[in-house]
């Protein structure tokens, strides 16, 4: 038998439609109340959170497809907020990272659920992992009732963790201005990207 190689769509291909992607064959998407139940859980807890990477760059009008819904949470508690989703196992079930890392990604350290018989991954960040403070005060709400970082607070974000492609695309998705980026965030030191 002749072996064969496979080539970069095929690699490419295979991690994007992996159950660690898309979820188990007869899953289904969550509805709206069902995301907002799973937020809820760690908010009812006390728990300040907010919807950051591609979600949040939906949010703001940027990037259509997206994989896992990622909460960053105060990193003191970030330990309580694995315990509440481990302890709703009828819920959530832990999960191994995505099959396709983002370019010098660190989010495969951090804890990683799946819904219980749905297509929806949940992935649970450190508040100094995307370097910001979260904390109310940094937080808007989209009339979903989900929680987002407000635009300035994201966008620094962004330029400090010198994530570039999702920087272009919150420009481009709100259409930014550099006026609008000299007035409201810190574009002192290094942040030339």
């Amino acid at each position: 038998m002749e072996a064969t190689l496979a080539t970069p769509q095929a690699i490419s291909m295979s991690s994007t439609s992996h159950t660690l992607a898309i979820g188990n064959p007869g899953d289904v998407d969550p509805s709206h109340e069902q995301v907002t139940a799973i937020v809820a859980m760690l908010l009812d807890s006390g728990i300040c959170c907010c919807i950051v990477h591609d979600y949040a760059l939906i949010y703001y009008g940027a990037r259509p497809n997206a994989r896992d819904r990622v909460l960053c949470v105060p990193d003191a508690q970030l330990e309580k907020a694995v315990e509440i989703f481990t302890s709703n196992h009828h819920i959530l079930e832990p999960s191994a990272p995505f099959p396709r890392r983002r370019p010098g990604s660190l989010d495969h350290r951090y804890p990683r659920f799946k819904a219980v018989s749905r297509t929806d991954f949940w992935l649970l960040l450190p508040a100094s992992y995307c370097r910001f403070i979260c904390e109310p005060e940094n937080i808007e709400w989209s009339q979903g009732r989900l929680p987002y970082p407000k635009l300035h607070i994201y966008a620094q974000s962004l330029i400090d963790t010198k994530n570039r492609s999702e920087l272009s695309a919150l420009v481009d998705g709100m259409d930014l201005s550099e006026e609008w980026g000299i007035e409201h965030l810190d574009l002192d030191g290094n942040t030339d990207m």
